[in-house]
């Protein structure tokens, strides 16, 4: 089990006089689609997730790595395996039809893929930049998948994009003119569905909360009252170990 902030957590989220034995897991009834996530943030935030009550469904490109994340996560409780290639057009579409056909009941997801290629601007190539640009482009549609079925279920859900600072601020060493622009275009991605997805809530439910953030999580906090925001909401920065702090905040808001 994942030694974290997660320790303890029930106890913290007793209600006065409540038993502390009646208190739920944070995650209960909560599945979890990760993106990259057979190493990095996005294995400790599935292990973390499974951990306290959830189920996660990891997303990477080595099976091997795919498959050894699994079977560590099944210790704990329910977890899936989709072995892909995202700069592949195709097999995005099978990964996408297979998040439609089986996990149309994912109420949470992080997008924690990502590619570095530290060239000058002047050096790069073709391929350097479409490395980027087809990873964009499934982060795209693999996050429309599953909004779709937090949408569909009419009881939102949560969504967290890693992204970069370099988005937004220029640095001489490393050069990262292909990795700011690829951050770039993820940061405005979820400001854009920050708003287009705010009015998809049912009762006290929210709807899914796209968030983007550097080696830490931005997230953006939609109203509560349904309306799409007069203007677009502030980001608020967390430790990249906060991620399913965050996430366990949003269901009990």
């Amino acid at each position: 089990m994942s030694m974290n902030w997660l320790e303890g957590m029930g106890h913290q989220m007793d209600e006065p006089g409540r038993p502390q034995a009646m208190a739920m897991p944070v995650f209960a009834g909560q599945k979890l689609v990760v993106v990259g996530g057979s190493s990095g943030m996005g294995r400790q935030t599935a292990a973390d997730v499974v951990a306290a009550g959830g189920s996660a469904v990891i997303i990477g490109q080595d099976p091997g790595r795919v498959e050894d994340t699994v079977q560590t996560l099944a210790k704990d409780g329910p977890a899936y395996g989709i072995s892909a290639d995202l700069a592949d057009r195709d097999q995005v579409e099978r990964v996408r039809q297979q998040l439609a056909d089986e996990h149309a009941d994912a109420t949470l997801l992080v997008n924690a893929a990502g590619v570095f290629v530290p060239k000058p601007f002047l050096d790069h190539d073709g391929a350097d930049y479409d490395s980027y640009a087809e990873l964009d482009r499934a982060i795209f549609f693999l996050t429309q998948a599953v909004a779709r079925g937090m949408v569909a279920q009419g009881r939102g859900g949560s969504i967290v994009t890693i992204g970069s600072i370099w988005a937004h601020q220029a640095i001489g060493a490393p050069p990262s003119s292909a990795y700011s622009l690829a951050k770039g275009e993820l940061h405005a991605l979820t400001r854009s569905l920050a708003l287009e997805l705010a009015p998809h809530q049912s009762g006290s439910t929210r709807s899914p909360r796209p968030s983007s953030g550097p080696l830490r999580a931005l997230r953006i906090r939609l109203r509560r009252a349904g309306r799409v925001p007069d203007r677009h909401p502030a980001p608020r920065a967390h430790h990249r170990d906060h991620l399913p702090e965050r996430f366990s905040e949003e269901q009990n808001d």
